[in-house]
C-alpha cells in the first residue's frame, strides 16, 4: 500500500485533480455562480436585436439610379452568447442586397442578407426585402437661386443689390423622370439682424417640385456659397457737366451717353432727398475739334458714393466766328430763297392777269 501512495503517478493524478478543483472554485466564485452554470454561460444561447443597421448595395450600377432601399434595417442574431459577443465586437458582419447589376431598368422585389457571420448564428432581418425602382441615370445643369427668408435683417438706410451663388450653376443626377419634375433649385440663406455690409455663406442646394415637395436628386456640388451684396440706399439723379479754362470765343458742345445721363447716389434718406444732380467738371484747355474725355464725378455732401464714379463725355469745339459765319450764310441762304419765290410768286400773278 505504502508503495502505491509513493508511486509518482498517483502523485499526479492527485494533483492535477486538487488543481482542477481549484480553478473550478475560484471561477465560481468570481461569477457567483456554480460549477455546473459555468460551462452552461460558454455555450448559453441568446437573442441580440442590433437597430440601424447600413444597407450596402451590391452589383456595379454607377450607370443606373435607384431608389427604394431603405439606409438601414434591425438584425435579430441568434446563437451561443460567447459567438454573438464576438460577432458583435469584431463589427464586420454587414446587411448586403442580392446583386443588382442583374436587374434591368423597372420595379423590383429584392432580398436582404447578412455577411460576414458564423454559422452558429442565425439571423432574421426587419425589413428582409424593399420594392426597388431602377432606373438609367441622367444628369442636367441647373442654375441656383437664392431664397432670403429675412429682407428685413438689411440695416436702415440699406439695400441688396445684387445676389449670386458660385457656381452659378449645378448638376443634377437622377432618374428622368425625376428630373423632369424639377420646378425650383435654390438655397435658403438668412442674413445677420441689422447687416450693412456683403454679406456670403455656405448653403445646401434644395431641389423641389411644383408642389414644393423635395426630390431625390444628388448635387455636384452639394452645397454652394451664396452672396448677398449690400450697399446704402440709392437715388437716381441727373450728371451736370461743367467747364473749366474755357476761350471766350469758343463754343463748347458736351453730350453723354445715353446710360451715363443719371448715376446713382448712395447715403442716408435725408441726404438724398437735397441732391438734385451731380457735377462733373471738365477742363476745356487746348482742346480743339471733336474730343472724348473721361471725368470724374464729384460725390455730393453727405453722400455714401455714387455709381458709376466717372463718365465719358463728347467735346465738339466751334470758334464763335465760325459759328457766326455759318449763321449768317443760313439766313442770307433763306432770304434768297425767300426772295426768289417771291419773284415767282409775282410773274405768276402778271401772267394770270394778261390772260
Amino acid at each position: 500500500m505504502n508503495k502505491f501512495y509513493g508511486n509518482k503517478w498517483f502523485a499526479l493524478i492527485i494533483s492535477f485533480f486538487l488543481t482542477m478543483l481549484l480553478f473550478f472554485y475560484v471561477k465560481t466564485e468570481a461569477h457567483n455562480n456554480s460549477a455546473a452554470n459555468l460551462f452552461t454561460n460558454v455555450s448559453e444561447e441568446v437573442t441580440e436585436t442590433i437597430s440601424d443597421v447600413p444597407v450596402h448595395v451590391t452589383g456595379d450600377i454607377d450607370q443606373y439610379y435607384v431608389t427604394g432601399i431603405p439606409e438601414s434595417v434591425s438584425v435579430e442574431l441568434k446563437g451561443p452568447k460567447n459567438v454573438i459577443n464576438q460577432t458583435l465586437q469584431g463589427k464586420k458582419f454587414r446587411v448586403v442586397t442580392e446583386d443588382l447589376s442583374k436587374l434591368g431598368t423597372g420595379t423590383h422585389y429584392v432580398q436582404f442578407k447578412v455577411e460576414n457571420l458564423s454559422d452558429e448564428v442565425s439571423y432574421r432581418i426587419s425589413p428582409s426585402t424593399a420594392e426597388i425602382m431602377i432606373s438609367q441615370l441622367e444628369s442636367q445643369s441647373f442654375p441656383v437661386e437664392i431664397q432670403l427668408n429675412n429682407r428685413e435683417g438689411v440695416a436702415n438706410g440699406y439695400e441688396i443689390t445684387t445676389e449670386s451663388t458660385n457656381p452659378a450653376n449645378v448638376t443634377l443626377t437622377g432618374s428622368k423622370d425625376t428630373l423632369q419634375q424639377i420646378k425650383r433649385v435654390y438655397v435658403n440663406v438668412t442674413l445677420p439682424n441689422n447687416q450693412n455690409s456683403n454679406y456670403s455663406t455656405e448653403a445646401t442646394v434644395i431641389t423641389e417640385d411644383a408642389n414644393g415637395k423635395i426630390l431625390n436628386l444628388s448635387s455636384s456640388p452639394e452645397t454652394v456659397k451664396a452672396t448677398i451684396t449690400i450697399s446704402p440706399q440709392g437715388k437716381q439723379v441727373p450728371v451736370k457737366i461743367e467747364t473749366t479754362n474755357e476761350d471766350p470765343n469758343t463754343h463748347y458742345q458736351i453730350t453723354l451717353p445715353n446710360q451715363q445721363k443719371q448715376v446713382t447716389v448712395f447715403g442716408e434718406q435725408q441726404v438724398l432727398q437735397q441732391i438734385s444732380q451731380v457735377v462733373g467738371t471738365v477742363d476745356v484747355s487746348g482742346i480743339s475739334g471733336q474730343t472724348e474725355k473721361e471725368v470724374a464725378l464729384t460725390i455730393p455732401t453727405g453722400a455714401r458714393g455714387i455709381n458709376p464714379e466717372k463718365v465719358r463725355i463728347t467735346i465738339v469745339v466751334q470758334k464763335n466766328s465760325e459759328s457766326s459765319s455759318a449763321n449768317a450764310s443760313q439766313s442770307s441762304s433763306s432770304s434768297a430763297s425767300e426772295s426768289s419765290e417771291s419773284s415767282n410768286t409775282e410773274e405768276s400773278q402778271s401772267s394770270e392777269l394778261s390772260s
